[in-house]
């Protein structure tokens, strides 16, 4: 499918298509008269940029990037100098306007604009509502697939926000207004949120009470807005002077295809232009596809729809859920570690699991007898928290006193001792890990080092821990041990 933006020249690209899936061995020259000729199209006024993403997704629908990736991006490049070099000669053959046979003349030709640079402490700051996700003027995005806790996520932010005093307007798009009273009554109650002293910040709809459809595909496959519910979208962000509008979910606000980018891509910057002119922030929930759902950790990329909502937003985010080896980690029990979801911002591998966004989806009871999920903040187990000032200290005199074997099976191992102090057992695999992560953040201090030593009870040359404080004719083997006994 073509992209929607390409509008009358998508014919040309269909045409080229066909082409190029015929061309076989000579592909890559077709490819160069198929970018020849889109130079052409921008010249009578193609998007330039929807000429470049189709061109590279013929690339790509053909085999040609796989081995020609840097002669397909040259060959791009190249189009868009074409077009430009086109544009000039054009702009040099004029010399008057000529005029039309109604009488009337053309207009002047447009000139670029000179940038003057401001000073740059008089450039507003970018104006961050909310977890450094949340900002105005923009739209961003928080893509999982269902029942991951995205609805529990944006409810309790749009809570945190609503308690500093911002205007907030969460429209539901699945769940009915009852079940939205169930779901805030829950939140209010375990976070302590009393919104009788926030009357007039928080604002609720669902399909029923706001119905929005922002857009839909026509039977030719155009894109068309329903401008007159667009317009009282924006007006009632306008009336109430709201802060930051929470789309819960996305697809349930629109009709058009998923799988096409140009019309998706429309959509979501149809919403951005809406938060420019209403200096708000819209946040949209999105799901995942499904043929990546449950094979792999997540990314921002595996977003339903492909590119299109990701290039749009100015922020995106994704969920996980822990992972069996993250629950090991952070010494949770398997079967609870699905009530753990893990939060990325940005377009990037996923953070550490101990320096990235934790939450514990946790069940309420309400006054009524329900039992609702809330969302809570949860901090996963890290350096700081494995290694005290206090364990530091006991594991300093313990070798100074008498070297400790590296290897965990020794009856010598310097594990056995820190176990004890932090309560973990040796005969537990979790608890061993734990335990290697505390003895590489040791040496990682500089408390200990790693050398070679005699074994006084076998006689013979193994792995110990040493204090630090060892003479200067005494080198250490492997000072950057990860505290597992292996270098």
């Amino acid at each position: 499918m073509t992209d929607q933006r390409l509008g009358q020249f998508a014919d040309g690209f269909i045409s080229w298509r066909r082409i190029l899936g015929e061309a076989g061995d000579t592909g890559l020259d077709v490819f160069r008269s198929a970018a020849h000729d889109v130079a052409h199209f921008i010249l009578e006024g193609c998007n330039e940029l929807a000429a470049a993403d189709e061109l590279q997704a013929m690339a790509e629908a053909y085999g040609l990037a796989e081995d020609h990736q840097d002669e397909i991006q040259a060959i791009i490049g190249g189009m868009i100098v074409e077009a430009d070099e086109l544009r000039s000669r054009r702009i040099d053959e004029i010399t008057e306007p000529e005029p039309k046979t109604n009488g009337q003349h053309a207009p002047a030709p447009r000139r670029a604009t000179p940038y003057v640079p401001p000073d740059p402490a008089s450039i507003p700051k970018r104006a961050w509502l909310h977890g450094g996700h949340y900002i105005r003027q923009t739209a961003s995005a928080t893509v999982a697939p269902g029942g991951y806790g995205k609805t529990s996520l944006q409810l309790y932010e749009a809570l945190s926000m609503v308690g500093a005093g911002l205007k907030v307007w969460y429209l539901s798009g699945e769940d009915p207004k009852v079940e939205l009273d169930r779901r805030i009554a829950a939140h209010c109650d375990h976070h302590s949120f009393d919104l009788s002293k926030a009357l007039g910040r928080l604002f609720v709809d669902d399909r029923d009470s706001f119905p929005l459809s922002i857009a839909s595909s026509g039977r030719n496959g155009l894109l068309k807005f329903n401008e007159l519910e667009l317009a009282q979208f924006e007006a009632a962000i306008l009336a109430d002077k709201i802060d930051a509008v929470i789309i819960d979910p996305l697809i349930s606000f629109h009709s058009v295809q998923e799988n096409d980018n140009g019309a998706i891509d429309a959509v979501v910057k149809r919403l951005a232009l809406i938060a420019a002119h209403t200096d708000s922030s819209i946040e949209l929930s999105h799901h995942v596809r499904k043929s990546t759902f449950g094979a792999r950790e997540l990314t921002i990329d595996d977003a339903r729809g492909g590119s299109a909502i990701i290039n749009a937003v100015r922020s995106g985010r994704v969920i996980n859920r822990m992972t069996a080896s993250e629950a090991e980690q952070a010494n949770v029990p398997q079967d609870k570690r699905g009530f753990f979801i893990r939060l990325d911002i940005g377009k990037r591998n996923m953070a550490p699991p101990a320096k990235a966004t934790w939450f514990d989806l946790e069940n309420v009871e309400l006054p009524n007898g329900d039992n609702v999920q809330v969302i809570v903040p949860w901090q996963f187990p890290g350096e700081v928290e494995r290694v005290s000032s206090e364990l530091i200290d006991m594991v300093r005199v313990l070798v100074k006193r008498q070297p400790y074997r590296v290897d965990a099976r020794s009856a010598k191992w310097l594990g056995i001792p820190i176990a004890q102090r932090l309560g973990l057992n040796i005969n537990v695999t979790a608890d061993i890990k734990k335990i290697q992560r505390v003895i590489g953040d040791l040496i990682k201090q500089r408390v200990l080092k790693k050398m070679e030593q005699r074994d006084e009870d076998t006689r013979k040359m193994v792995m110990f821990y040493v204090a630090e404080t060892l003479p200067d004719n005494v080198v250490p083997l492997f000072p950057d041990d990860n505290g597992n006994g292996d270098h």
